[in-house]
């Protein structure tokens, strides 16, 4: 993968352009008594609820289409919006879900044109909770959609580097005050390991 440029303005966040001038934003978030399995489960059955329980700038969340066991091919349509931002109606499939003994994995693909995104989380167990790797990589093979799409997002800007991130350390931190409750009412024994 070709580098191009790379900035951080807050700790354990960073920034790269890379190939195609695609936006990646990665960041690390540790998050205490909820466990991979705990986020797996989450994030594979949103419900509109939940989804606005997770952040104050979620809007609204809908399944459009999900397989029986609500993992890969699922998509949603999820409605957000970030600091001073529009409200952002995007669709997000499924792309991938796996877990082992030591961590989760999660991945979905947004499926709009104007706002190509892929989505991955990795979560590793930790003493006491996971430590969530997040990588959000925005754009396509079009280099001057990419240039155009690194403009409306402000994400050169450390205005908009903060609001980005900002956001995403929002959401892990809620994993705490959320997760474990909904697990353990929610939660089918194949989930809880029964």
């Amino acid at each position: 993968m070709a580098f191009f440029e790379e900035f951080s303005y807050m700790p354990n966040t960073k920034v790269r352009v890379i190939d195609n001038s695609k936006i990646e934003l990665t960041c690390v978030n540790e998050v205490s008594g909820v466990t991979p399995r705990m986020l797996l489960w989450n994030f594979l059955n949103r419900t509109n609820e939940r989804y606005l329980m997770w952040h104050p700038k979620h809007i609204g969340f809908e399944v459009l289409s999900q397989p029986l066991d609500c993992g890969v091919g699922s998509i949603y349509l999820i409605k957000q919006q970030w600091e001073g931002g529009p409200v952002m109606d995007t669709v997000a499939e499924v792309l991938e879900a796996d877990l082992d003994e030591t961590k989760a994995v999660f991945r979905e693909r947004i499926r709009q044109a104007e706002l190509p995104l892929v989505i991955y989380h990795r979560f590793e167990v930790m003493p006491g909770g996971t430590r969530i790797f997040s990588n959000f990589t925005f754009g396509s093979d079009d280099k001057e959609q990419n240039a155009q799409l690194a403009e409306r997002l402000k994400i050169r800007t450390e205005e908009g580097y903060k609001v980005a991130f900002t956001h995403i350390q929002e959401e892990c931190k809620n994993f705490e005050k959320i997760v474990p409750k909904l697990f353990e009412a929610h939660a089918d024994d194949r989930w809880k390991g029964k």
